[in-house]
């Protein structure tokens, strides 16, 4: 049964095909509407026609379905109208008009709403609908002009422009992980859970710990709503995090005859330098499967409780470690042998006096995410400690200081505890940092 806004569009067609009958005297065959969005609005079509190009209902079909995209986006109240109409003109019972198409006034109107969701999507308006070769509304020709179809009115209530994930995979990263649709990657969440869906293999492979994050983010970008349009930021994985997942999953997919997808071609996504992203040091993913048991080793890492939130860096720890990353504010305890943030100062303090010497740019950053890794507000499931190739880098620059002032390296920062790659702060996400770094040693 059609809806209020069908039966307002019916109404008015109906009156404009009657005016059209009555200065048409062309005969021809009618024939049902085979398109579902279009059957709403109307039952009978007639091929050929003076609108379209198409000599076939079957041919304008194969067209009318690129639109479909741009329909889901529900970028105008009159868009299924002006493109139905077009592709499928209304047939009277009587099948004696051939000609009733859109207005100029309607193509106007449906451009003005929709090419600034093309341009997001890098489509352009297509030149056979440019709009000064449909007829005026108020000219010789009968057509259907915007006034002819009244759209329903707005809700009363405020609709955020964030939405919730709908994602499985995706929204069990975090309880209150917002999105929003149409994004530059995807129109819909459905059309965005079908292509999720085409990287189970990869997901299933372990190729990267990144890769669910990246995939996530991709394909439903985080959403951050303030009061107004102005304070909506959408945010995408940073191109660096793109790279990543690439050199790891991209030989899985080539092995099992896929390819890395236009879409998540890596210069696409913004340059953390200059832009707002995430990337690996503040993201956090749950593993693929249930989590083994924590260990009694010294070296494993405590998933924090799901329920748990991130806690606050305590500010004497923030004055020492603030300015290694941006977002390095939040941790989480227990993790390792530390039950709380207090029980993790009292040893960090006895290493404070080699920081200061300068003795290698990553022994500051090492020092802080060991003893206080990072937690992301966003996934909170597990915590970045370094990388091995950072302990390795602090260990060869600072273990001569360390031997000089009759101390020796701890084994519970053996190098070999860490983890060579994934979830962790690598010298790449320190290139800003390690940049910066001035002053030679003074151990």
């Amino acid at each position: 049964m059609a809806g209020p806004k069908q039966l307002i569009i019916l109404i008015s067609l109906g009156a404009i095909i009657r005016s059209c009958t009555a200065q048409c005297g062309l005969l021809d065959k009618c024939e049902p509407v085979v398109v579902g969005e279009c059957k709403k609005l109307y039952n009978a079509t007639i091929f050929p026609n003076k609108v379209c190009d198409f000599d076939t209902q079957a041919n304008a079909m194969k067209q009318f379905g690129t639109f479909e995209r741009l329909i889901y986006t529900k970028c105008s109240p009159l868009l299924s109208t002006f493109l139905c109409s077009y592709y499928f003109p209304p047939c009277p019972s009587d099948g004696k008009c051939l000609s009733v198409g859109p207005c100029e006034d309607l193509c106007e109107q449906v451009r003005a709403d929709c090419e600034p969701v093309m341009k997001l999507h890098n489509h352009e308006w297509p030149n056979f609908l440019t709009c000064n070769k449909f007829p005026k509304s108020n000219g010789p020709d009968v057509c259907i002009p915007a006034s002819a179809v009244v759209p329903m009115p707005p809700p009363t209530t405020l609709q955020t422009p964030c939405e919730r994930v709908n994602h499985s995979v995706c929204a069990s990263l975090s309880g209150d992980y917002m999105t929003r649709f149409p994004n530059k990657n995807m129109i819909t969440q459905d059309e965005a859970n079908l292509q999720f869906s085409t990287f189970k293999g990869a997901l299933d492979s372990n190729c990267s710990s990144m890769l669910r994050p990246f995939l996530c983010l991709s394909h439903f970008p985080a959403c951050s709503a303030g009061n107004t349009d102005h304070d909506i930021q959408t945010v995408y994985p940073c191109r660096h995090m793109c790279k990543q997942v690439r050199r790891s999953c991209e030989p899985f997919l080539i092995e099992h005859n896929g390819t890395w997808p236009d879409f998540l071609n890596c210069s696409h996504f913004p340059n953390k330098t200059n832009e707002v992203c995430l990337d690996s040091t503040d993201l956090i993913t749950t593993p693929s499967k249930s989590p083994e048991p924590p260990t009694t080793e010294t070296n494993a890492v405590v998933l924090p409780n799901p329920e748990h939130t991130c806690e606050p860096i305590l500010p004497e720890v923030l004055e020492v470690c603030g300015d290694i990353h941006g977002n390095y504010t939040t941790t989480h305890f227990p993790h390792g042998d530390y039950v709380t943030q207090r029980d993790a100062v009292k040893v960090f303090n006895t290493f404070v006096q080699h920081m200061k010497t300068n003795c290698a740019p990553e022994i500051k950053p090492f020092l802080c995410y060991h003893f206080f890794p990072f937690c992301s507000p966003l996934w909170p499931t597990e915590l970045v400690k370094p990388c091995r190739s950072v302990c390795r880098k602090a260990r060869t620059g600072c273990e001569p200081c360390v031997n000089k002032h009759k101390h020796v390296w701890p084994d519970f920062l053996d190098c070999n505890n860490f983890k060579v790659k994934g979830t962790c702060l690598s010298l790449n996400n320190l290139k800003d940092y390690t940049r910066s770094f001035s002053g030679g040693s003074t151990c």
